[in-house]
């Protein structure tokens, strides 16, 4: 059963029961709809899956997170499942006042409480999101914390980053990367030696696609423009808590899907024994808890 957040701004639906995303935000002024499902989508027929399903077979879009990890691996003994089990869940959620709504998960692949508390401003285009980790065993808990939305776009939006370091999540996966190495956003390589922009989105019938890193952020933002409207979707967020922004695109390429993902994450790269061993990991020490913040703004 979904719940709604709202101002004279904004309207965030969110469904506890699906894994605890934000299905839709919707600007109310311009009428446009933020966060991209598959053509097939129906929001009333809307289940939970398991947790041992393939992310990319049943992905219904919207607004994740990934945690305790990405790939599907064993870390520590502990089997985990693919893109992590928080997508998958169903949370505890409790609307404790018109525009504040907290949802809990006690994992099971991990012995962490995980608090997501999202507080709309009463007359402002801005949804603040904090998320609150507790070690509840007797170890530390090597993870990552990952964002997951899902954008809807058009053929020609802006994607806009700060200057930053950019490089090839997978160059098999890259169809504008050509080549292995880092450059600087919003420039990267192709096959041939030139630069290829990756800022601006493509038809939906390229059949293009990317997917990279981006890290040594100047500032703690993202976001995309919208060339039809002039408006803007973007997250503000502290670059100690966040320092990497995973950029997804699919312009056909993927599933046939027409997407774009910015997703602040703590680490890199996906496979989490990757990250333990870079030391990109987010720790969560024995009886610890750990808060990050960030902020979601439409203007």
């Amino acid at each position: 059963m979904s719940v709604v957040l709202k101002n004279r701004h904004l309207e965030v639906t969110v469904r506890p029961e699906c894994g605890g995303r934000i299905d839709q935000i919707t600007d109310l002024a311009r009428a446009k709809e933020w966060l991209w499902h598959p053509p097939e989508y129906d929001p009333d027929a809307a289940r939970p899956v398991t947790e041992a399903a393939s992310f990319d077979a049943c992905w219904q879009g919207g607004f994740e997170e990934m945690f305790p990890n990405d790939a599907a691996c064993t870390v520590d003994g502990r089997a985990l499942p693919d893109h992590g089990e928080t997508w998958s869940a169903v949370w505890d959620s409790k609307l404790d006042a018109p525009h504040r709504l907290a949802l809990t998960l006690e994992c099971r692949t991990v012995p962490v409480r995980l608090e997501k508390l999202l507080v709309l401003e009463p007359d402002a285009p801005v949804l603040h999101l904090r998320y609150r980790m507790t070690n509840l065993g007797a170890s530390p808990v090597p993870c990552m914390l990952k964002l997951h939305p899902a954008l809807a776009i058009e053929e020609g939006d802006e994607i806009d980053l700060p200057d930053c370091t950019v490089e090839a999540v997978a160059i098999e996966f890259s169809r504008l990367i050509g080549r292995e190495g880092k450059t600087r956003w919003p420039d990267g390589r192709t096959a041939d030696g030139g630069t290829v922009r990756l800022d601006r989105t493509r038809p939906a019938d390229s059949g293009l696609r990317e997917f990279v890193y981006c890290s040594a952020l100047e500032e703690g933002r993202c976001g995309v423009r919208n060339a039809r409207t002039g408006s803007r979707l973007s997250f503000a967020f502290d670059r100690a808590a966040f320092p990497f922004v995973w950029v997804f695109q699919s312009y056909g390429g993927f599933n046939g899907h027409y997407v774009l993902m910015l997703e602040p994450c703590t680490s890199k790269p996906y496979d989490l024994r990757e990250v333990i061993a870079r030391d990109t990991a987010f720790w969560l020490g024995r009886d610890t808890m750990r808060t990050l913040d960030l902020s979601l703004h439409v203007d």
